[in-house]
């Protein structure tokens, strides 16, 4: 069992290494936009490309790896978060696959950005509390 001083450690290099450092070519990103536009960026404009998927799903891997495999006495909780993760890790993976093919094959019009946006941040956002919640059984 973990104390919480282990447990604070381990969830605060896992947020810096995992979710900020994972985040800061967006962020770069963002900050480019801000000095070349007369206006503000919008935050469709920085998740509509599909970035958040790819960090969605570098997020969940290393969740996932941190419970597979794990001696830990909470195999359940492992099973069933390790299934969940899993599953956002396919579905960001594959909805960046798409929007990539329908942008390549039919063109940008053809997509409705605003929803790959909501669903990118939708997705990155649940994928750190079950990943965070993976990180945390996996210590225990």
């Amino acid at each position: 069992m973990a104390t919480n001083r282990t447990l604070a450690n381990t969830i605060g290099k896992w947020l810096f290494f995992s979710v900020l450092a994972s985040l800061l070519p967006i962020m770069a990103q963002g900050i480019i936009l801000l000095l070349r536009m007369e206006s503000s960026p919008s935050l469709e404009i920085l998740t509509s490309n599909g970035s958040f998927l790819l960090v969605s799903a570098g997020i969940a891997a290393d969740a996932l790896g941190s419970v597979i495999g794990n001696q830990n006495p909470k195999k359940t909780e492992q099973t069933w978060l390790g299934g969940f993760v899993f599953l956002l890790f396919s579905t960001s993976t594959w909805v960046f696959a798409e929007t990539g093919r329908i942008i390549t094959q039919e063109g940008i019009q053809s997509i409705n950005l605003g929803s790959v946006s909501t669903l990118s941040v939708s997705l990155l956002i649940v994928t750190i509390v079950v990943s965070l919640f993976c990180v945390i059984v996996s210590e225990e």
